[in-house]
């Protein structure tokens, strides 16, 4: 993590820095040295020293540590979840926010991101060694508290909660200081519902989540395709009566044609009749 990074980093810069010293005075062993030069070569030296001091103390600071924390968070959520499956700044009753939710079904899992890891920053220098790596009591104390805060103000099973929450750390090498190499650690703050997890252990719970929300979405599909097929069946049998409906209009119509037809034939029948008679009457006269 930073601290870490920012050592590595000053003492590769302090070995180039001598490199560049020797292979200057191999290359003018019978030269005054410039100090002009050096002057300039230090100057640079501890302007990028400044610089990476500056980006080691990003994840320290209490006002930026929050919004770096809400930034990887929403990257990792983004990534690997649907829109729909989460939101961030999400808003409780009492006008409370949490930082993320995850929706899982009908149920919700609160994420904060807030920790506060300037002050647990003494882990980052720790160089115990041995089988004792438990946490001190000072920091395990922050941790505690923390998780009891979590507990107290996103755990809210009566507005759509799970029974438990999760503590996201950016801080890869502090989630392994401190709950890997620790567990017992990890069990303090499972006793307030709050889940510990780190950018890799957040990353498989995600991808957990997201076949899950595969799962959960199969009976909310076959429940469509139920209400489509019943609806098909509706419409069927709505079909089947208006074709009884036309199949008896079309019976009545051959009768009613077959009637007329008839009365048509003796209507004939009877015009030809009174024609014949009317002819024969004229040639008797």
């Amino acid at each position: 993590m930073p601290i870490d990074l920012l050592s590595i980093a000053l003492i590769g810069i302090f070995l180039l820095f001598l490199l560049l010293l020797i292979i200057f005075f191999r290359r003018r062993p019978s030269q005054t040295v410039d100090q002009t030069l050096l002057r300039e070569s230090f100057n640079r030296l501890e302007e990028m020293a400044r610089r990476l001091d500056d980006i080691g103390r990003i994840f320290l600071l209490p006002r930026t540590r929050g919004g770096i924390g809400e930034t990887l968070l929403e990257q990792l959520l983004g990534n690997w979840l649907p829109a729909a499956a989460w939101k961030r700044q999400y808003r409780f009753s009492d006008g409370g926010r949490v930082d993320a939710v995850i929706r899982a079904g009908s149920f919700l899992v609160p994420i904060d991101s807030k920790f506060p890891l300037e002050r647990v920053a003494g882990l980052l220098k720790d160089d115990t060694t041995g089988e004792d790596r438990r946490i001190p009591p000072a920091e395990r104390k922050v941790f505690t508290a923390y998780a009891r805060e979590i507990s107290e103000k996103y755990i809210r099973p009566e507005e759509g909660t799970l029974q438990f929450a999760l503590l996201y750390l950016p801080s890869e090498h502090i989630y392994y200081r401190c709950f890997v190499e620790d567990p017992s650690l990890s069990e303090e703050l499972l006793s307030f519902h709050v889940v510990p997890v780190g950018p890799s252990a957040l990353f498989l719970y995600l991808q957990t989540v997201a076949y899950g929300l595969k799962g959960l979405s199969l009976p909310q599909k076959a429940k469509e395709l139920r209400s489509h097929i019943q609806r098909i069946k509706s419409e069927t049998e709505r079909l089947e009566r208006l074709f009884s409906t036309s199949s008896t209009h079309l019976k009545n119509l051959q009768a009613s044609f077959d009637d007329s037809r008839t009365a048509l034939a003796r209507l004939s029948t009877t015009s030809h009749r009174l024609g014949d008679d009317s002819t024969d009457a004229s040639e008797k006269e």
